[in-house]
């Protein structure tokens, strides 16, 4: 058996070497292989699905977690239902158009890809 190093132009790398460790999760080995090279490289390509899928979960998961204790906040004390519902509403409108949202039938993501 000849060994031969696998090169980023081997690999078809197109200067994104280390993105995935730099964050970007859209990338991922793209190389003709067989056998233990084939499967390191399905490994990987999953490992990165898995964690572009945790990132979202955690992003969608801070954002609920900042937004709850903002509201939390923002009603503490309120007495009169109309006045707190207002808020409420008043803040969502803002958050709304702050973020303009851009929705499908089945799901909606802001422009940072988290869920709204």
């Amino acid at each position: 058996m000849r060994w031969r190093p696998i090169s980023p132009s081997g690999a078809r790398d197109r200067g994104g070497r280390h993105a995935v460790t730099q964050g970007d999760l859209t990338r991922s080995i793209m190389v003709e292989a067989m056998g233990e090279v084939a499967a390191l490289k399905d490994n990987i390509n999953e490992m990165i699905r898995n964690l572009k899928e945790t990132t979202r979960k955690n992003e969608e998961q801070d954002w609920l977690k900042t937004n709850l204790a903002k509201f939390s906040r923002m009603l503490q004390g309120q007495g009169d239902l109309v006045a707190a519902s207002q808020r409420v509403l008043s803040e969502l409108a803002r958050w709304s158009t702050r973020n303009k949202a851009c929705c499908t039938r089945s799901r909606c993501t802001t422009a940072s890809g988290a869920w709204t």
